[in-house]
């Protein structure tokens, strides 16, 4: 919830100590549990509910999910962990309108180690080529990980795997969208999503109304020097 107000509200800013852009987020959630259209989050966090097991096995009609977990769907198909049943995938709703989708994603990190040279530095060189190549997409396509490198034929690559939805809707939603990042790099970003963490707890429990709560962190995070 907290990456998708990052993403979707104009002029948010982790760092900036202005939490006010969560409220509309936090306030549409709490609608959503008092409606009984999702779990609360205290059953949630009490029984250790997974998604997984939720969606996976038609407990859950709808989930907000990265496409990393298409590759886990269709393997716990396969394994009877998850029944067989027709799904798909749509863009998660939307705070703002634009000329697309708006998501968030957070990247995985590779480097090269700076002490290697000679023949260990070119093998890590040609490693590090190969997975940023529409090949290695392609490949990683094939068995179900979404890569972060898209082309048409990456597309086709992964929307032809057994189990896989052939919708239109479910192609946009995997392919044309625009990608923010989760958790913005910043020096302080760890200890600030440390305190949201507990933020988030107090507003979805129903301990303290959204505006005090954020209001608090707020004071919390100018009081720890965490604003820029």
């Amino acid at each position: 919830m907290q990456s998708f107000a990052l993403a979707q509200t104009e002029g948010a800013d982790l760092a900036s100590g202005d939490l006010s852009y969560l409220a509309p987020y936090y306030e549409r959630l709490l609608a959503m549990q008092d409606a009984g259209s999702t779990e609360t989050f205290s059953t949630v966090d009490s029984q250790s509910l997974s998604y997984q097991a939720q969606f996976g096995t038609q407990k859950a009609a709808m989930m907000p999910m990265g496409t990393w977990y298409i590759g886990t769907l269709l393997a716990q198909r396969e394994s009877g962990d998850a029944d067989e049943f027709e799904w798909g995938m749509a863009p998660a709703p939307q705070q703002t309108t634009g000329a697309g989708p708006i998501t968030f994603g957070d990247p995985t990190t590779l480097a090269i180690n700076a002490e290697l040279s000679g023949e260990k530095l070119e093998v890590a060189q040609s490693f590090l080529d190969y997975i940023v190549s529409e090949d290695c997409s392609k490949a990683l396509a094939g068995i179900g990980i979404t890569p972060s490198y898209f082309s048409d034929e990456v597309v086709d690559t992964i929307f032809s795997l057994d189990g896989m939805p052939d919708d239109e809707l479910s192609r946009t939603a995997f392919a044309d969208t625009e990608v923010e990042a989760e958790n913005p790099i910043g020096e302080f970003t760890n200890d600030i999503v440390t305190i949201l963490e507990d933020t988030h707890s107090e507003i979805l429990t129903g301990s303290s109304p959204v505006d005090e709560a954020l209001t608090k962190a707020e004071e919390q995070l100018e009081n720890e020097g965490l604003t820029a």
